[in-house]
């Protein structure tokens, strides 16, 4: 007999070190392409996903290949402790989008620290 991928993939789940913080699918990926995602079983499923520090930007887009590229050559990260230009430009962009009158923006991509701005 025979053991499916998703069989292995729960019951690896059992011994695993990860915590069980979120309910998960029963969908063993196997790749994304546009605004689809591939399972090793052979379904295609539309990607309506986004949240958890997720942008639904789709998968494999040339456009979007390249930016990324571009970026990590250049520098993938850097801590707020030392300055950036493209992060003040960025910040410069976000007070002026928000349209209220801001000076400074303060973001941040961990969900339990707030957003602030002033």
């Amino acid at each position: 007999m025979t053991t499916s991928p998703m069989a292995t993939i729960l019951t690896t789940r059992l011994r695993s070190h990860l915590a069980q913080v979120f309910a998960q699918y029963p969908i063993e990926v196997a790749h994304g392409d546009g605004v689809w995602l591939h399972a090793r079983d052979g379904r295609k499923i539309l990607d309506f996903y986004g949240g958890h520090a997720v942008a639904g930007l789709g998968y494999g887009h040339p456009r979007w290949l390249a930016a990324v590229e571009r970026q990590a050559r250049q520098m993938a990260f850097q801590t707020n402790a030392l300055p950036m230009v493209i992060r003040e430009r960025a910040a410069a962009r976000l007070a002026k989008f928000a349209g209220l009158g801001l000076d400074t923006v303060f973001g941040s991509t961990a969900a339990p620290r707030p957003t602030r701005m002033r």
